[in-house]
């Protein structure tokens, strides 16, 4: 006799809350929020397009307040065709050559910074630091597995930018 047991199967979007961190056993990391944002739900920001990426997971958000500034967090599967590169993305400074032109020539995007790095546990790190308009933002992508973990921050200061970006580069690896 054959018994089937179902069970459903795990993807990067199985992360939870956990107190003051978002952890996501898939992906293998654990992220504390900086205390000044508060977690919303993603499905509430409409990110998506009408025709959502099948190797893109939605997986946190964070506002500051009231305000329209904070965090959201997503999954891009490496190597997977997306709208925007038809190959896929390759790693975190791939993924990020394409925030600034992606704005257009009439934005005035401004690049404050650009890093890649290793933080302390051992995750390959890159951030792009930049500004629009009366607007300080940040592109971060972890590389973990197969994915990028994406951060997108914006803020009204470069000290509210930085407080955000401190969190992130402290995300913990988790088995």
């Amino acid at each position: 006799m054959l018994t089937v047991i179902g069970c459903e199967a795990q993807s990067p979007a199985d992360g939870h809350l956990e107190k003051n961190s978002y952890v996501n056993s898939y992906l293998h990391f654990t992220y504390i929020w900086p205390a000044n944002l508060q977690p919303i739900d993603i499905g509430n920001l409409n990110i998506h397009p009408a025709k959502p990426n099948p190797n893109e997971y939605p997986l946190f958000a964070a506002r500051q307040g009231g305000d329209p500034f904070g965090i959201v967090m997503i999954a891009e599967k490496l190597h997977a065709p997306t709208p925007h590169n038809r190959t896929g993305f390759t790693d975190g400074a791939n993924f990020l050559s394409y925030i600034v032109p992606g704005f257009g020539p009439d934005a005035h995007v401004k690049v404050l910074a650009s890093k890649h790095m290793a933080n302390p546990n051992g995750f390959v790190i890159d951030e792009l630091d930049y500004a629009v308009a009366n607007e300080y933002d940040s592109g971060i992508a972890i590389q973990s597995g197969q994915y990028l973990v994406v951060f997108k921050c914006n803020a009204k200061s470069p000290s509210d930018l930085e407080i955000m970006t401190k969190s992130i580069l402290a995300t913990k690896r988790t088995h």
